[in-house]
């Protein structure tokens, strides 16, 4: 126990503080000289742990949190929502043209984070302690699964490696994340929300050009080495801000997992309305690059801004909806984006 988690106060006799009682033991004198000691209610320790603790929606330490999570959402998700320039690589040049389920490497990797982040949560919630740490272990197990694909000769060497590996260190990188934004955010958590996840936006304005240029200069294996160098180097120091707000309890113990939540109308509703959207949502990340080539005959830099463009609107939708959810209905902010993306989808293609 530390020298400061136990207080004793020492007062004289005719100054009884409030909380003490005349006529309690705590308020009798003692024989030696008249003083008193009292010792600290749990309301003297609430006091003290809130006013340690730093400011919620502000202040140093809550944007050096912002930053550090904006920048981990970008290297983390930014490079399989940039996974159709390496899509397009792969169905034209060797080892992996005229290979069947190259498309499959892209959506195992967004699959795996997706599918494991519910199960990677709860373990974080559960060993909080432990929590702190996955951030560094999901970085370099990201990097070691990109430097282990760049030896692929089959698709089914990307799949193990740049797909379920790289996912599941990005699940164990990204959850964190989530899980203390709610502990530094509160009114401001929809923007808090927004900014954060218009880094993977942003990362993927920036990213297919660089990776488009790598890959045509380097070729896919000395690209991946390269790149998961880089993701390590620029990642690993910013993981030191990705830190809880709120201190683990002093005492560990398991909670049981309460699950019944998924039977709720609401969940089931928000859930199902997910599904659905999620069936269109990731087709133009994968696609886009490969469409603009074989259909369009758009060249590889052509081919690759096609990502671009989508991305730089997400950037500026990100921001704006969170923003938004800090001062309206989530039903109304759910009904303008879905107004949106309808309208967007139904606009007339080109003449085949």
């Amino acid at each position: 126990m530390g020298h400061d988690d136990i207080e004793f106060g020492v007062r004289p006799m005719d100054r009884t503080p409030d909380s003490v009682t005349p006529g309690t033991p705590s308020g009798e004198a003692n024989s030696d000289g008249g003083f008193n000691t009292w010792l600290p209610g749990e309301d003297d320790f609430a006091q003290r742990q809130e006013f340690s603790l730093p400011p919620v929606d502000g202040g140093k330490d809550a944007w050096l949190f912002l930053g550090a999570v904006f920048a981990a959402d970008a290297l983390v998700w930014g490079f399989p929502f940039a996974f159709g320039v390496f899509q397009d690589y792969y169905n034209s040049h060797e080892p992996f043209a005229g290979q069947s389920n190259i498309a499959v490497v892209g959506t195992t990797t967004l699959g795996v984070m997706y599918l494991t982040s519910p199960f990677i949560m709860g373990l974080c919630r559960q060993f909080g302690r432990w929590a702190r740490w996955t951030p560094i272990v999901g970085l370099f197990t990201m990097s070691l699964a990109l430097a282990l694909s760049s030896f692929a000769t089959t698709t089914t060497h990307l799949i193990l490696s740049q797909g379920v590996f790289y996912g599941l260190g990005g699940s164990l990188a990204y959850c964190p994340c989530i899980m203390y934004l709610n502990e530094w955010f509160v009114k401001k958590k929809g923007l808090a929300y927004g900014i954060m996840w218009s880094g993977t936006s942003l990362a993927g304005v920036i990213l297919p050009l660089l990776l488009e240029s790598l890959l045509g200069s380097l070729g896919f294996r000395n690209t991946l080495r390269l790149w998961a160098g880089l993701l390590f180097a620029l990642t690993a120091p910013m993981s030191f801000f990705i830190k809880p707000r709120l201190p683990p309890s002093a005492t560990s113990h398991i909670r049981p997992f309460n699950l019944w939540f998924l039977v709720t109308p609401a969940f089931l509703v928000y859930q199902s309305a997910n599904i659905v959207e999620a069936m269109g949502f990731f087709l133009p990340g994968i696609y886009l690059p490969t469409y603009a080539r074989s259909t369009l005959g758009a060249p590889s830099l052509s081919a690759a801004t096609t990502i671009l463009l989508v991305n730089v609107a997400s950037v500026f939708g990100c921001v704006a909806m969170g923003w938004f959810i800090d001062r309206f209905h989530v039903t109304t902010c759910i009904l303008l984006s879905t107004i949106g993306a309808t309208g967007l989808s139904h606009r007339p293609g080109p003449a085949s």
